[in-house]
């Protein structure tokens, strides 16, 4: 992937969180070295019912 273990660790370790934001540039490595492709997009907020 060209990053060091610990870069690797601080992504798998943030998933789902916001303690770490990687680059785009990290995030495109990270799917390239695992066979993915790495897709973005906006969707809509989900409305809470009252």
């Amino acid at each position: 992937m060209g990053v060091s273990q610990p870069v690797v660790a601080r992504i798998e370790g943030s998933i789902g969180s916001r303690k770490h934001a990687p680059s785009l540039a990290t995030l495109r490595k990270y799917a390239d070295a695992c066979g993915q492709r790495l897709v973005i997009r906006f969707e809509p907020k989900q409305e809470h019912a009252a």
